[in-house]
């Protein structure tokens, strides 16, 4: 497959009536229909100007218009960097001129944001606003897409970049992981045969489709495969229940904060799930706890893992094997796992050490960062931070990290960016940030600061100050002023 979008071309040949996307705000787009929007959207793309390779910078919410641009970028041979609809001012500012991103497709809310950052510090030459009136209709300014003559696909290989999504702030700084064609166009085969899943599913998606996990899982397998998404635009306990009797979901992908919501829910019960074939869990750690409370009542979740820098998925508790709880299964068809230790020996069973994984997955590197992806990248294996350990029958768990990181809700936060983006306030000295673990979502930030002689405030002033300068998920749920 030379653009991975091709699939658009073999379903809309082989079931262009079939349901592509139903949103549940607006209803059903068939395949048909999603190819005519994204080959108009690929020609508006090149009316104004854009070429092959160039970057552009896409910020909205779970909406069709999201999976339209998403692909529509991608199909023409551009590079799509999907950006946290969550950032704030300084790390919008600080995505935008890394990546170099000469485009960008948001909402006028976070175009609002985008408006405060100077021109001068980035390249953005073009910005295209999508927007649903009050009776959801949805308005594009600033493109046009009155024809589809040039919306074929760009001729890409699998080295071809196709995305660059920012993760793994180590330094204070996220960097892009670049993944080609080949890359998500490998994933995309391994996690549909991983999940399961075929072509009459009905697969629901409420988690992000700027996170890896959402557009791989959700969006990329679903539509490759010629099936059906259920879409929301955000997480709603009440509306995902009811989706999913009502609309007869077959799979569903979450994290373990959906799952505990979920099952504290009044209206939760496992009838709910009637139709629903494999329940998948990523992006975190699954507490023990909530899988045996799914596991009492008949339902079970299948943990997986996966990282931004491998398109994202590696492993899964297999549909038809056994479901090892606490494990993240084995590995997908295709993908390398190995664990070695501080030496680089690999590690037998039982013993702990750094999981590596190999394959086609893994991405071409860090965008500009080339020491950093050579730290990263060893000999064609990425290591991913994760001590891990296997058991006999290649099943694996994680057992900690080597790298500074916390996770939250099934984001990944890195504590030198908060401390460096909560270090601009002008009254801290120094600031440490911390763990504390939380039975729903996994871990919250606790921020321990030290003030400059003379400057008095109190923790609210700074979690305040946080809400400004960075995304929810990152401001600390606890801040400790310390002598």
């Amino acid at each position: 497959m030379l653009n991975i979008t091709e699939f658009l071309d073999i379903n809309n040949s082989q079931c262009p009536d079939s349901v592509a996307i139903d949103f549940y705000q607006i209803g059903p787009t068939t395949y048909r229909q999603l190819q005519e929007q994204i080959e108009r959207f690929s020609t508006g793309l090149y009316k104004l100007g854009f070429q092959a390779g160039d970057h552009i910078a896409l910020a909205l919410s779970n909406s069709p218009e999201f999976i339209v641009a998403y692909l529509a970028i991608i199909r023409a041979g551009m590079v799509v960097i999907p950006l946290n609809i969550m950032v704030q001012k300084m790390e919008l500012e600080y995505q935008l001129a890394d990546s170099e991103a000469v485009g960008l497709i948001a909402t006028k809310r976070f175009i609002r944001i985008y408006e405060e950052i100077a021109p001068s510090a980035i390249q953005v030459k073009r910005v295209i606003v999508a927007e649903r009136d009050d009776s959801k209709q949805l308005q594009w300014q600033g493109i046009d897409l009155t024809s589809r003559d040039m919306g074929k696909c760009a001729a890409t290989s699998f080295d071809t970049l196709a995305q660059i999504t920012y993760t793994a702030a180590m330094d204070g700084y996220p960097m892009g992981a670049m993944l080609t064609h080949g890359n998500l166009w490998s994933n995309c085969l391994m996690t549909a045969k991983g999940m399961g899943a075929q072509s009459e599913d009905r697969i629901l998606s409420a988690i992000p489709l700027f996170h890896t996990y959402g557009a791989m899982a959700n969006c990329l397998v679903t539509l490759s495969l010629g099936a059906t998404i259920k879409l929301q635009s955000r997480f709603n306990p009440k509306e995902f229940l009811e989706c999913m009797k009502q609309d007869r979901v077959t799979i569903v992908n979450g994290v373990p904060a959906l799952y505990a919501s979920l099952i504290q829910h009044d209206m939760f019960h496992p009838d709910y799930f009637s139709s629903v074939r494999n329940i998948i869990s990523g992006g975190a750690a699954l507490p023990l706890e909530i899988s045996q409370k799914y596991r009492e009542l008949g339902l079970e979740i299948r943990e997986g893992y996966g990282l931004t820098e491998c398109s994202p998925c590696v492993s899964v508790n297999p549909p038809h094997g056994h479901n090892k709880l606490t494990s993240i299964g084995s590995a997908l068809e295709g993908v390398n796992i190995k664990i070695v230790d501080s030496e680089g020996n690999d590690c037998p069973v039982g013993k702990e050490g750094e999981l590596l994984v190999s394959g086609p997955l893994v991405m071409k590197g860090y965008w500009k960062k080339p020491e950093a992806t050579a730290r990263t990248i060893v000999n064609g294996w990425l290591h991913t931070g994760d001590i891990a350990v296997k058991d006999n029958d290649h099943y694996y768990y994680i057992k900690g990290r080597l790298k500074h990181m916390l996770i939250t809700g099934g984001f990944n936060v890195y504590p030198r960016e908060v401390e460096r983006l909560l270090g601009t306030n002008p009254k801290i000295q120094s600031v440490v940030v911390e763990s504390i673990p939380d039975a729903v979502q996994g871990e919250f930030v606790k921020a321990v600061i030290r003030l400059k002689p003379g400057e008095t405030a109190t923790e609210r002033e700074f979690i305040h100050y946080s809400k400004h300068i960075m995304s929810i998920y990152k401001v600390p749920r606890v801040v400790q002023i310390v002598p």
